[in-house]
């Protein structure tokens, strides 16, 4: 029974790996598991494993992957030939998986709007949202909403939890070119997962536990503690980011891990052990932070943020339940499934 239950996990996470797998025959189990997990997008390629609505839930979400993949190549090209500085961020990942939108960083609002004319005017896109910080486009392309979110922050609502600003001035390179795209640098990447994850999302997909493992293994470890010196109030959640990440890959692989540990004395790392256990069981796609962790995190954060004088952030992340983190959060208190990732 344990076998079944983590099997699903063992071929999304071969197959992320580039590792050839012979695909079970629970279809169904694994269509739940990927879809939860936002890397259903994985399965392209095997769709003749799935059936019924599975199987057109799948067509749709492949060619919604495939619009978004192709729309940001002619973007990044758009971009650069109107010498626009931008950085794709959130959006590209080893492996595929499953596109909500395309995210855009900009480090001078006048770029971001600069580009947000160009794509409006030559690319049919239409404004949906606008603020200070961001503006939030759409274009519908075969019948499915394609999104594209240009910002000027790092945030998580109101927590612009690294200063992008900022960090020009304390690394060398905000980023990097790749083909005809500009991509953030992958140290900025990693906190960004770790950033959304403990101050907007309290959760993290299979997807995204996948794609921290992978950035841990291309990141420049002396940029990253520099980072960290300037926010002290992300190391912490990276390294109970670290551990989740650490206890879930080895529980799916060797199930004994699955078993409660007496000897455990850490009371975080206890109750993440017990939040990845119940999400296994319940053959769960995304995996919640425990309740103790998100205040706690809170908490702590505030109090770095109060020792280290930076008033603008703690400003920021006191007004952070009246954002949209909220929502998230009573979904999160409610264990509701997440957000539908197709929009017609």
């Amino acid at each position: 029974m344990l076998e079944n239950t983590l099997l699903p996990y063992r071929v999304i996470m071969d197959l992320a790996r580039g590792i050839k797998v012979t695909i079970p025959s629970i279809s169904d189990l694994l269509f739940r598991v990927a879809k939860e997990g936002k890397i259903l997008s994985l399965f392209c390629d095997y769709r003749d494993i799935f059936t019924g609505r599975n199987r057109e839930y799948l067509e749709k979400r492949c060619l919604l992957t495939k619009l978004y993949t192709e729309l940001l190549a002619i973007i990044g090209e758009e971009l650069n030939t109107n010498g626009i500085v931008y950085y794709v961020f959130k959006t590209l990942k080893p492996f595929p998986y499953d596109m909500t939108d395309l995210d855009l960083l900009f480090i001078d609002r006048r770029e971001m709007l600069h580009a947000s004319k160009v794509l409006i005017k030559k690319h049919g896109f239409k404004p949906i949202a606008r603020g200070t910080y961001s503006i939030s486009l759409r274009k519908i392309i075969k019948g499915l909403d394609i999104d594209l979110d240009l910002q000027t922050r790092i945030a998580a609502g109101t927590f612009e939890y690294i200063e992008i600003s900022n960090i020009e001035k304390i690394v060398d390179e905000v980023g990097y070119t790749s083909g005809k795209l500009n991509l953030l640098r992958p140290e900025l990447e990693l906190i960004v997962v770790m950033g959304h994850t403990f101050y907007k999302d309290f959760s993290i997909s299979l997807a995204n536990t996948l794609y921290f493992k992978y950035l841990r293994g291309t990141i420049d470890k002396g940029v990253l503690e520099t980072i960290f010196k300037y926010y002290p109030h992300l190391i912490k959640p990276f390294k109970l980011l670290k551990y989740l990440i650490y206890y879930l890959q080895n529980a799916i692989y060797a199930d004994k891990y699955l078993t409660t540990d007496r000897t455990e004395n850490n009371l975080e790392h206890l109750l993440i052990r017990k939040s990845v256990h119940k999400a296994l069981r319940e053959k769960r796609g995304t995996f919640l932070l425990p309740l103790f962790t998100i205040v706690n995190n809170y908490v702590e954060t505030t109090r770095i943020l109060i020792e280290n004088n930076r008033y603008r952030q703690l400003h920021e992340l006191l007004n952070l339940p009246r954002s949209r983190g909220v929502v998230l959060l009573f979904r999160r208190l409610c264990e509701l499934p997440p957000e539908e990732t197709i929009r017609m």
